[in-house]
């Protein structure tokens, strides 16, 4: 009787570890721990959320990169245009 009951646990034991790798997770679920389990699964909320400001913040820095280059392209323009009008206005009185 004290080997099956010692077989049980071993089995039970063996089932645990096999969820954990399977999982990747020392608690899977609320039955495991409940207090870790809401631990984690706050967690992996702020992870989610932290992942969705990241990629925000990526976008805009992408966004304003893309207006500054395109002000500076501007900026070009419009001084070639400046040079262009002066030296039009130089030669039209000559």
């Amino acid at each position: 009787m004290n080997a099956l009951a010692t077989l049980r646990n071993v089995n039970s034991n063996l089932g645990t570890t096999q969820d954990r790798i399977s999982t990747g997770l020392k608690v899977s679920s609320g039955k495991d721990n409940a207090a870790y389990f809401a631990i984690s699964e706050t967690m992996k909320g702020d992870s989610g959320m932290t992942k969705a400001v990241n990629e925000s913040l990526t976008l805009t820095k992408n966004s304003v990169a893309t207006a500054r280059l395109g002000a500076e392209q501007f900026s070009e323009l419009a001084s070639e245009f400046r040079d262009k009008v002066a030296f039009a206005q130089e030669n039209k009185g000559v």
